[in-house]
């Protein structure tokens, strides 16, 4: 058959968006850089490496093989950042687009963000976005790298 060009279907391998996203968040919102996570190739299981729980994960293989895991991103990495701040404001509220700018001048900006949001009545369309957001972001990330969300 090969001579024919067909290659044999391999199945995507199956992950959990659950603990893919818990993973995106962990990675994300850590401020210690030694907090990591992966996807395991072979099985689909989601592994979290730094973590300060008292409970390391028994990991197969290497990490930094990457026959063996993929590394999760981050959300900036995904354009779920700042990126994602700008095409909701342009959607939703052009006229923010100053204080949003100034909002994200400093630390802290997030919070004040969503205090922003929040006063114009527009929090929960903002976390609707964000997940709405997110869930395409790993669609598209896992099925990169031959992963299916479940």
């Amino acid at each position: 058959m090969s001579s024919l060009g067909l290659e044999r279907f391999v199945p995507p391998i199956k992950v959990s968006a659950d603990d893919l996203e818990l993973a995106l968040d962990t990675v994300s919102g850590s401020a210690v850089a030694e907090v990591s996570a992966y996807v395991a190739r072979t099985s689909g299981k989601v592994v979290l490496i730094g973590l300060d729980d008292g409970e390391e994960e028994a990991i197969e293989g290497d990490v930094d093989d990457p026959d063996q895991y993929v590394p999760v991103p981050d959300r900036k990495e995904l354009d779920l950042g700042r990126y994602l701040v700008n095409r909701f404001i342009e959607q939703n509220a052009p006229k923010l687009e100053s204080r949003v700018e100034e909002i994200f001048q400093r630390r802290g900006a997030y919070q004040r963000f969503k205090a922003l949001l929040s006063d114009h009545g527009l929090l929960d369309a903002w976390y609707a976005f964000d997940n709405a957001a997110v869930q395409e972001a790993l669609r598209a990330w896992a099925s990169d790298h031959g992963f299916e969300l479940e």
